[in-house]
Parts: structure tokens; C-alpha cells; sequence
């Protein structure tokens, strides 16, 4: 995760860079200035898209029903892990399950 933030911060919020320097390194989507033409990197960089889009969609239309206050139950009817969030002394924040 630091290392996808890495990578998100030096593309400025750039995620198909993000994405293609996660797969072929930095130095090559510097190189190219974007995606480099490697046949590998291209197809990562499409399916984690068609993937994230299709994540986002079902998010958005995805219903939930929380009548009782009691926490949603995953898709295996199982109660999550809560999240918390913290702020570390560097000003991040931190994003921890018990």
C-alpha cells in the first residue's frame, strides 16, 4: 500500500501511470512519459481499469439496508472487521483492522 501511494503521489493522482508504473516500474512510464508499449503492461492497465469501473458501479448501486443499527453482512453472511482510522505523528492516515 505505501508503495501504490508512492506511486499515486508521484503521478500526481494519475491512476492509469499509477497503475502501469505498479507493473513495469517507474522508470519505464518516465521513459515514455505514460503507459509504456509493453503488451503485458497494457493489458494490466485495462483490466485493473474495466475492474475499478465495475467495482464503482456496483458500489453505487449496491443497497443498503442496515434497519437494526447492526453492522452490513458481507456476502458470506459474516460480520467484518471494523476499520479504524488513526493519524500518525508524519500527518497520514493510517487505516487499521483489529
Amino acid at each position: 500500500m505505501r508503495y501504490l501511494r508512492f506511486l499515486l503521489d508521484y503521478y500526481r493522482g494519475d491512476y492509469t501511470k499509477t497503475v502501469a508504473a505498479y507493473n513495469a516500474g517507474e522508470a519505464a512510464v518516465d521513459k515514455y512519459n505514460g503507459v509504456p508499449p509493453f503488451a503485458e503492461t497494457r493489458n494490466y492497465v485495462q483490466r485493473v481499469g474495466k475492474n475499478l469501473k465495475t467495482a464503482r458501479a456496483q458500489e453505487t448501486n449496491r443497497p443498503v439496508q442496515v434497519a437494526d443499527g447492526a453492522p452490513p453482512k458481507s456476502a458470506s453472511g459474516e460480520t467484518p472487521a471494523p476499520i479504524r482510522a488513526s493519524v500518525g505523528s508524519d500527518g497520514r492516515v493510517y487505516y487499521r483492522t483489529p
